[in-house]
C-alpha cells in the first residue's frame, strides 16, 4: 500500500513538472508534450462542464420554488384588506368576509353584497347564523334598503336563483313592505311574474300577508283571483277562519268566491257567518254556503243543513245533499233519502252519492 502511494506521488510529481515546463517537454519529446496537452484540455472541458451543470441546476430549482411560492394562496382577512394586493394573495370567500367582519359589516364587505346582488342573497343566508348582531342588524339594514328580496324574486325561473334562499331569507328578513311588493306582483300583466308571486307567497307562509290578499281578492279587475285564490290555500286554516269572518263586508259575488276558498281549504272555520249566507236571496250564496259547511266535516250545521236540502232551488239542493254526504251525520239520512226522488236528476244523484257515505258505514253494499 505505502509502495502504491510512492508511486502515485511519484507521477502527480511527474504531471506537474511536465505541465510547469511545456516549452522544454515540447522541445524534447513531442509526443508527451501532446499527451499532457490533452488531458489538460479533458480537465478543462470536464471542470467548464460541471460549472454550467451547476448554473443550470440553480437556475431550475430558483424556478422551481418560484413556481411553487405562486401556487400557495393566501387568504386575507377583512381586517387586513391592505395586504390583499401582495403577490398570491386572494380574497376570503363573501359569506366568510361577512362572518369575519366582527362586530358590525363593514363598507367593503357591503359594496361587495351589493356589486353581484340580488345573487349574494345566497352567501347571506350562509353566513347570518354564525355572525355577530351588530352584523345581522347591518345586513338587515342592507337587504331591506336595497330591495334585495324583491329582485331575487323576480329572478326565480333562472338558475342560480332557488325559491329555498328566499324562504330562508325572508325567515331572517321579514318586512311588510317586502310582503305588499310580493302581493303587487300578482297583479302584475305578466303571466309568469305573477305564478312567481304565488310561489314566494305560498311558499313564505306570512299570516299577515292574508290581510294584503282580501282586498286583492274582491279586485278581479286588477287581480287574477285564481291566483290570490292559490295563495289562501297555502295557509287553508288561517285562510278560511279570515274569509268567514270576512264574509258579512263584502257583496254577493265575493261571497260565492270567498265560500269558494273556504270549500276547497276542507278545515273547520267558525261557521256562524256561513250559516247566515244559507239565508242569503243570492241562490250561488246558499249553494256556496253549504258546499263549504260540508267541506269542514263539522256536524253542527248539520240541521241547518237539512233545511237547506228543501230549498226550492235545485242547485241548493244538490249542494246541500254533498253537503250532508261529505259529513256524514246520521241525522241527515232521512233529508237525504227524500231527495233520492227529487225530479232534478243532478239532485237525485248527489243525494244517491251522499247514501254511499251511510252504506260505508253500516256495512251495505
Amino acid at each position: 500500500m505505502d509502495r502504491l502511494l510512492e508511486n502515485i506521488k511519484a507521477l502527480w510529481g511527474e504531471f506537474t513538472y511536465s505541465v510547469g515546463n511545456l516549452d522544454v517537454l515540447y522541445a524534447s519529446d513531442p509526443s508527451r508534450f501532446w499527451l499532457i496537452a490533452g488531458i489538460l484540455a479533458f480537465v478543462l472541458v470536464l471542470l467548464l462542464w460541471l460549472v454550467i451543470a451547476a448554473v443550470l441546476r440553480k437556475k431550475k430549482k430558483a424556478a422551481e420554488m418560484e413556481k411553487e411560492k405562486t401556487s400557495i394562496r393566501t387568504f386575507v382577512s377583512v381586517e387586513k384588506e391592505e395586504d390583499a394586493s401582495k403577490e398570491g394573495a386572494i380574497m376570503l370567500p363573501l359569506p366568510e368576509r361577512i362572518v369575519s367582519c366582527g362586530e358590525q359589516l363593514n363598507r367593503e364587505t357591503a359594496r361587495r353584497i351589493l356589486l353581484n346582488a340580488p345573487r349574494t342573497l345566497a352567501d347571506i343566508v350562509s353566513a347570518y347564523e354564525r355572525s355577530s348582531a351588530g352584523v345581522q342588524a347591518g345586513l338587515a339594514q342592507l337587504v331591506k334598503e336595497s330591495r334585495m328580496l324583491e329582485s331575487y324574486g323576480l329572478h326565480l325561473n333562472e338558475d342560480g336563483f332557488p325559491l329555498g334562499i328566499l324562504v330562508d331569507a325572508w325567515n331572517y328578513f321579514p318586512d311588510q313592505n317586502t310582503l305588499r311588493s310580493f302581493v303587487e306582483l300578482l297583479a302584475n300583466p305578466n303571466e309568469q311574474i305573477q305564478m312567481n308571486a304565488v310561489r314566494i307567497l305560498s311558499a313564505i307562509r306570512e299570516p299577515k300577508s292574508l290581510s294584503l290578499l282580501v282586498p286583492a281578492l274582491v279586485r278581479p279587475d286588477r287581480y287574477v283571483t285564481a291566483r290570490v285564490a292559490d295563495v289562501f290555500l297555502s295557509m287553508p286554516n288561517q285562510s278560511a277562519a279570515l274569509l268567514a269572518y270576512m264574509l258579512p263586508e263584502v257583496n254577493d259575488p265575493q261571497k260565492v268566491l270567498m265560500l269558494e276558498i273556504i270549500a276547497q281549504a276542507g278545515v273547520e272555520f267558525p261557521t256562524e257567518n256561513v250559516l247566515a249566507c244559507l239565508k242569503s236571496k243570492n241562490m250561488q250564496v246558499r249553494s256556496a254556503a253549504c258546499l263549504a259547511l260540508g267541506s269542514g266535516h263539522m256536524t253542527s250545521p248539520v240541521p241547518q243543513l237539512i233545511l237547506a236540502a228543501n230549498d226550492r232551488q235545485w242547485q241548493v239542493r244538490a249542494a246541500a245533499a254533498k253537503a250532508l254526504g261529505q259529513i256524514g251525520d246520521a241525522r241527515g239520512l232521512t233529508a237525504l233519502q227524500s231527495l233520492l226522488a227529487d225530479k232534478e236528476g243532478w239532485v237525485a244523484a248527489a243525494a244517491k252519492e251522499a247514501m254511499a257515505v251511510y252504506d260505508d258505514f253500516t256495512g251495505k253494499n
